[in-house]
């Protein structure tokens, strides 16, 4: 009897740990998380930043901030259950040859995506059901 018990306790302990996880997977938000850029899509092709140049992004507080790769970024956003709008993004003019083509393409999406989704731990920017960036949790 006693060691069906502790047979019956451990199964209960890890399906106890299977559903906390999953739990854990799902309360990622898209507020008061560090993003960092994996891809972004051109019209003719799907960019990667350099780790020498990451893409970040941050929403707080109805802010945005963050890299794009070469200047820095920040303006209101406006977030509603699955909506999402950047408003007019300020920022800085630095020129770095080597990052320009994926700046631009950033900054193009943010200015399209009206919607995003959360899956896998990835945040995806998107225009209506077409994914314009994918960022994931930054370190």
């Amino acid at each position: 009897m006693k060691k069906v018990s502790i047979l019956i306790f451990t199964f209960c302990l890890i399906l106890s740990s299977c559903a906390t996880s999953k739990r854990a997977q799902q309360e990622v938000s898209i507020t008061a998380t560090q993003w960092k850029l994996i891809t972004v899509a051109t019209s003719s092709k799907e960019l990667k930043p350099s780790e020498e140049n990451p893409v970040t992004l941050k929403i707080e507080n109805n802010q945005a901030s963050g890299n794009s790769g070469c200047n820095y970024f920040s303006g209101p956003v406006e977030l509603k259950e699955k909506s999402l709008k950047f408003g007019d993004l300020a920022s800085t003019r630095k020129y770095c040859m080597e990052s320009m083509e994926i700046e631009n393409a950033v900054l193009k999406a943010l200015s399209e995506t009206d919607n995003y989704r959360i899956k896998d731990n990835k945040l995806e920017l998107r225009k209506g059901s077409q994914t314009l960036a994918t960022f994931a949790i930054a370190n």
